[in-house]
């Protein structure tokens, strides 16, 4: 579980997310629906321009200090949705030690979308708007009037949330009332159907892969300290270049 912890702070499993949220909002503008990714502003109208600075501030992994949700689309009435993406990791607390077995590590984690923007938020009023506790804030307010926040979560075995399976299917059902006919399909229901099937494995691999880099860059903690002091740095895009040929050729058996 700590290397999970030590990737995250080093943005490699940020990666692994990035990579979802670029599939999936390429999937939705494939089926002509409205979308935006990485979304700012959202409570910039309810904020003095000092603090909209320090909510819009940079944080870690390039992201704002502030919150940033990574999805928001209109749905089949013209409704924008709002959406986080999230990634699970296999450990304990994800899996085997959740409260209910029935529900599947991925829905559980989407569970907590919501409440931890509102959390988040709360903390941000309270520090930097003088909100008092138990008060809720005009940020608050303002993700309240959004809708819950979509639980868009996808499991180190690429399990997908009831959430983002939905997604799943939306994206597809568009896309094919879009092309079914120039395609060829016998009927708009049977290529949403084969582009269900298409987007499973599609993002299936896109997630697979990040699950695979990301344990691949792990390697680069093997030995180091419990504090992992001496972990050297994140590894440049060129050097995993030259570390995966070096792999590919001792399996292959070569020199």
């Amino acid at each position: 579980m700590a290397w999970i912890l030590l990737l995250n702070r080093d943005g490699v499993r940020a990666a692994w997310s990035s990579a979802m949220e670029r599939e999936v909002e390429l999937s939705l503008r494939r089926g002509d629906i409205r979308v935006r990714a990485q979304v700012r502003g959202l409570w910039d109208d309810l904020m003095t321009a000092q603090v909209r600075a320090l909510f819009n501030a940079p944080g870690p992994y390039g992201r704002s200090a502030g919150l940033v949700p990574d999805l928001m689309w209109r749905d089949a009435n013209g409704d924008w949705v709002v959406g986080d993406l999230k990634t699970v990791g296999f450990g304990r607390w994800r899996f085997w030690s959740r409260g209910d077995k029935t529900v599947p590590p991925a829905d559980c984690r989407a569970a907590t979308v919501h409440r931890e923007m509102a959390y988040k938020l709360r903390r941000f009023e309270k520090r930097h708007m003088n909100v008092p506790t138990g008060v809720t804030g005009p940020l608050e307010q303002r993700l309240d009037e959004l809708g819950p926040v979509q639980g868009l979560v996808v499991d180190a075995f690429g399990e997908l949330s009831r959430e983002l399976r939905d997604l799943l299917a939306y994206a597809a059902e568009q896309t094919a009332a879009r092309t079914w006919a120039e395609d060829g399909a016998t009927s708009c229901d049977h290529a949403a159907a084969i582009l269900k099937q298409h987007l499973y494995r599609r993002w299936g691999v896109v997630s697979a892969r990040a699950v695979a880099q990301t344990r691949l860059n792990a390697l680069r903690y093997v030995g180091a300290n419990s504090d992992f002091a001496n972990a050297p740095p994140a590894a440049r895009e060129a050097e995993a270049d030259d570390r995966d040929r070096a792999t590919a050729y001792a399996f292959a058996g070569g020199d």
